[in-house]
């Protein structure tokens, strides 16, 4: 079964005791949780190089075009990619995994007007503030370009299902018990769900530095200085 929003809220409560393993949430407790969270989130998309919500997308790729612009009004009308983490391409039932290549890569491929059924390659250029997929060779006919992503938090309604990181799940439940102590004060377990929460978000700053680490390892392996949001 997928998690959704409410489950991290109820978790949430959970850890306050305010409710049991099985209570049910009133509609006022969710209500103030959801508005938690999403300021929880706000904050860190502002403040902090969290990792960020992933999710699966698609669209078609056009005969004869290479690239395409991705964010709000660009030829994909959605909120623009942080990053790809990888791509297929959807062709009727069949499904061929795609090779994610950098900037240099791209620029290295000769003959950018090859052509093919499938292409087999991209490479995203996260430009502000419409970021540009590229892929090649160019597909000669419609086939659908089907890719995860790591996006900004955006904000979430009652029922809304979450795919985050790992680590995000705990720091979520955790952010908002600490924030819900304003309302529910506990002498007793206050103090450990502060330290929880800052523990936390620690954790997922060690897992951001880490693949920090692997992106910059990526590019000096590469040869390429520069920008180092693009997908490896």
């Amino acid at each position: 079964m997928a998690t959704t929003i409410d489950d991290l809220v109820r978790e949430s409560y959970r850890e306050l005791n305010v409710i049991g393993e099985r209570g049910a949430l009133t509609y006022e407790q969710l209500a103030q949780g959801l508005r938690h969270v999403n300021r929880l989130l706000d904050s860190w998309n502002i403040n902090f190089g969290l990792p960020n919500t992933v999710s699966i997308s698609s669209f078609n790729l056009v005969a004869g075009q290479n690239s395409y612009t991705i964010g709000s009004g660009g030829d994909v009308n959605t909120t623009r990619p942080l990053k790809i983490i990888n791509a297929t391409i959807q062709d009727g039932d069949l499904n061929y995994p795609m090779s994610p290549i950098n900037y240099q890569e791209w620029m290295d491929i000769y003959d950018k007007s090859d052509t093919s059924d499938v292409p087999s390659k991209f490479y995203y250029d996260n430009n502000v503030p419409l970021g540009i997929i590229y892929v090649w060779p160019k597909p000669t006919k419609v086939v659908a370009f089907r890719y995860s992503q790591e996006r900004k938090y955006g904000s979430y309604v009652a029922g809304d299902e979450v795919t985050l990181h790992p680590g995000v799940e705990r720091a979520i439940v955790c952010g908002v018990a600490k924030e819900l102590l304003t309302k529910y004060p506990s002498e007793a377990i206050g103090s450990l769900i502060i330290q929880n929460a800052k523990d936390a978000v620690t954790d997922l700053r060690i897992y951001q530095i880490k693949q920090h680490q692997r992106d910059v390892g990526t590019i000096f392996d590469s040869q390429e200085s520069g920008n180092i949001d693009y997908v490896n």
